[in-house]
């Protein structure tokens, strides 16, 4: 007996796994983008790994981290202007300076096209897709949190992996 329920256990356990519903994709209206994370980014040849804190339509902080000759590099769009900061020097302008193919200002334009309605269709394996300024794009996203994890446009070579923090251990103290 113990030796057919040894046997038995795992065929079991293997029939319940394969009968497990798959995860229904999210809705794209579904999908965060309000961003507070750290993101690896390639753009073409560059490659820099920032803080992008990302609170609204129009509004996108993107600090870079590395590479190291670039550490401190601002780029601010307040939603009414834009600005770049750099080793304590600021330039502020109505309009955005930077050249179209800045790795920030492509994920700027990107996001805040992408949250719009209607943008995005729903792929399988929690893919979403669009198309901005003649260029295709796809999202990947959390299936349970729906937190953007990446952002891809091949046409312009960029690639975007958001690293989330994982969420603080809460630590119950009694008295």
């Amino acid at each position: 007996m113990r030796r057919t329920a040894l046997f038995l256990f795992p065929f079991l356990a293997f029939l319940l796994s394969a009968c497990t519903v798959p995860t229904q994709p999210l809705e794209p209206a579904d999908l965060v983008f309000n961003i507070s994370c750290r993101a690896a980014i390639t753009s073409g040849e560059t490659q820099v790994t920032c803080e992008v804190n990302r609170t609204g339509p129009g509004i996108l902080r993107v600090s870079i981290l590395q590479p190291e000759d670039l550490a401190g590099m601002d780029y601010y769009w307040s939603g009414e202007g834009f600005s770049v900061a750099y080793a304590g020097l600021e330039a502020q302008s109505e309009v955005c300076t930077l050249p179209q193919t800045n790795f920030a200002l492509v994920l700027q334009q990107v996001l805040d096209y992408a949250c719009r309605p209607d943008v995005l269709t729903v792929e399988e394996d929690h893919t979403y897709h669009g198309s901005f300024d003649g260029c295709d794009f796809s999202l990947t996203a959390d299936p349970e949190t729906g937190q953007i994890l990446s952002l891809a446009i091949p046409q312009k070579d960029f690639m975007a992996q958001f690293l989330y923090d994982p969420p603080a251990e809460r630590t119950l103290v009694v008295k």
